[in-house]
């Protein structure tokens, strides 16, 4: 499930390129609209209604309300970076962001930090720092989706939020203003669904399971394995976005951008090591009990 989401995550920027001529903020609403309706449908299809223990909790409505900001501030951002040849910084975005996961469990979670893990998390920081300076542009787009993605990792981590009826939750409290947007839209005359094509159409439509199956995915795979396994498959996405980045999207790849990257990737070298070497360590002495 792991594996099949981070997959379609990969080739997302096909996706939204398609609909590039359309505002990121009607994709996003459309995306909200057509997947609660999807929800609700497999609810009642199958006689399953997790949401309900969420909608009878205050704070679980918190929880889900602060991870339903998150998760719309997310697709915004990337839908939006793509539309603007910017899919090669959400994937450096992607690359990042398991690393700001760690780093937000020991800020949030006070987890300690091995030394590589340390080194790790520095050399992202270097590789930041060096976009700016070299660039002369601060990397918002990929720390913006790093730090929104990790944080609604988190949520969904430490508070054990069910898949199916957290994100049914989340996209009910996020569907009043998808619903409101797109009516202003309409009697603005300035909504492409319906008013620009057959194709168009299809494409706003498929917004809700597009979005949804791999989420599903990526929630159930989430619940069932360990942390630091999600984390190293996580480097999936960033790394088919980055193909697709180059060689469908045609986006260039100047040489400080690809100097930032070598130093994620080696970052991420060192992360993984470490979650690997952890791992047998563990396992050596469960065997030795």
């Amino acid at each position: 499930m792991a594996v099949a989401s981070y997959t379609l995550w990969g080739v997302f920027p096909v996706y939204f390129y398609w609909l590039r001529d359309v505002s990121a903020v009607e994709i996003l609403a459309h995306r909200i609209w057509w997947s609660l309706l999807l929800l609700l449908a497999f609810g009642l299809l199958t006689g399953n209604y997790p949401w309900q223990p969420i909608l009878a909790s205050r704070a679980k409505l918190w929880r889900c309300f602060l991870s339903a900001v998150l998760l719309s501030v997310n697709w915004l951002i990337y839908i939006w970076a793509v539309a603007n040849s910017m899919a090669l910084e959400g994937s450096l975005g992607y690359f990042i962001n398991p690393l700001v996961s760690v780093l937000l469990a020991v800020v949030i979670l006070n987890e300690g930090l091995s030394r590589l893990q340390l080194v790790a998390i520095a050399m992202a920081c270097v590789a930041v720092v060096y976009m700016i300076i070299s660039l002369g542009e601060f990397p918002w787009v990929a720390l913006s989706l790093a730090v929104a993605f990790g944080s609604y990792g988190l949520i969904h981590k430490r508070f054990k939020i069910d898949a199916i009826g957290g994100l049914t939750v989340e996209t009910m409290l996020m569907a009043p203003f998808a619903i409101a947007y797109l009516i202003f839209l309409q009697i603005n005359g300035q909504m492409s669904f319906l008013h620009t094509g057959i194709r168009v159409d299809l494409l706003l439509i498929c917004a809700g399971p597009v979005t949804t199956v791999p989420l599903l995915l990526y929630l159930k795979g989430l619940s069932q394995l360990r942390l630091s396994t999600a984390a190293l498959l996580q480097y999936l996405v960033p790394s088919i976005q980055f193909v697709v980045a180059i060689y469908i999207l045609k986006e260039p790849l100047s040489s400080e951008k690809l100097i930032a990257f070598v130093i994620i990737w080696a970052g991420l070298l060192l992360f993984s090591i470490d979650i690997i070497r952890t791992r047998f360590k563990n396992n050596r002495l469960r065997a030795s009990r």
